[in-house]
């Protein structure tokens, strides 16, 4: 087990260099993409009922999300060949809501894209976080 000073150091070195560090993961993840991908899908696979619980869990702990998502996902078909609002590149494949209080305020985005808006979000309200103390 880690000594308490040491568990400490490294907490402020994460702190101090948290962008680094994400930007090493996203490096990494887009390195290991493939990889990832059949690892994830064997787990789920192994663990079917872990796998479960925790969609049950996330579903109950956010109703308004899910809500919102099958709402759109229904009235809100995202057309084939339709390109993605945010880079104009790739084909848009998911619906990112910016307020789950307006479900059918959706902007159709690649996946890539949604990724990045969601890390952007991330990043935002842990400066944020930072600026309040």
């Amino acid at each position: 087990m880690l000594s308490e000073k040491r568990k400490a150091y490294m907490k402020e070195y994460r702190k101090k260099n948290r962008e680094q560090i994400s930007k090493y993961q996203r490096d990494w993840n887009d390195k290991n993409n493939e990889k990832m991908k059949l690892y994830h899908r064997k787990y789920r696979k192994d663990n079917r009922d872990k796998t479960i619980s925790s969609v049950r869990k996330y579903q109950k702990d956010n109703p308004d999300k899910i809500k919102a998502q099958r709402k759109a996902h229904n009235l809100l078909p995202i057309l084939s060949g339709k390109l993605c609002e945010r880079c104009n590149k790739r084909k848009a494949v998911d619906r990112h809501h910016e307020d789950y209080n307006n479900p059918l305020e959706v902007m159709f985005v690649c996946v890539k894209c949604h990724k990045e808006i969601h890390l952007e979000k991330r990043l935002n309200s842990g400066r944020e976080q930072k600026e309040k103390q």
